[in-house]
């Protein structure tokens, strides 16, 4: 059994806690914690307890840039620095989006390009964390790409196939950071 902190409220996150029930889990979810409050991510970092793993699966796409912003990237970002620097590190698991890779085609809307965009620096924040040495946990950005989910209309991939490369990022022993939908990952060093 491991001890695993989610924020965030995700489809993505309800089906890794269903299907892996016996792990016992702490959720930090609106609106008590909001992702786009300094504040909130303060206290989630707090109020976190000792977790083996970290789940952070906050992600919108949004008219309201600001707030694509602060959900898809500054939060994420900041609650990443918080949680390495915690004593009792856990594995901090942040997931991005595919969309990180390929962000803008022609015709593409504004919400998605800023949605993209956003999952753009925060997977290159946290490699680049990873890759800079300032932390001391293990570190991990999940590139998923569509999935079925409320976000996609419950298009593209079964969402257990996501389940499980969550589950294989958690197991894993190998030092890696970035899991994407092709299953390729980057080691330190």
């Amino acid at each position: 059994m491991k001890r695993i902190a989610i924020i965030g409220n995700s489809d993505l996150a309800h089906a890794y806690s269903d299907k892996y029930a016996e792990n016992k889990y702490t959720w930090f979810t609106r609106p008590n914690y909001d992702v786009t409050k300094k504040q909130d991510c303060d206290n989630i970092v707090s109020n976190l307890g000792h977790q083996d793993v970290v789940l952070i699966t906050c992600g919108i796409v949004d008219s309201d840039i600001w707030n694509s912003i602060l959900t898809n990237t500054i939060g994420p970002i900041y609650l990443t620095v918080k949680l390495s620097s915690l004593e009792c590190q856990p594995h901090v698991i942040v997931v991005g989006s595919l969309g990180a890779e390929w962000r803008s085609w022609p015709g593409i809307n504004l919400e998605r390009l800023i949605y993209n965009n956003s999952k753009h620096m925060l997977s290159n924040f946290v490699k680049d964390f990873y890759h800079s040495q300032l932390n001391n946990c293990k570190l991990t950005v999940l590139e998923p790409g569509r999935f079925q989910s409320t976000m996609s209309d419950f298009t593209g991939a079964e969402i257990d196939n996501i389940v499980h490369m969550i589950n294989y990022a958690i197991e894993a022993s190998e030092d890696f950071t970035v899991l994407n939908v092709q299953g390729a990952w980057h080691k330190r060093g």
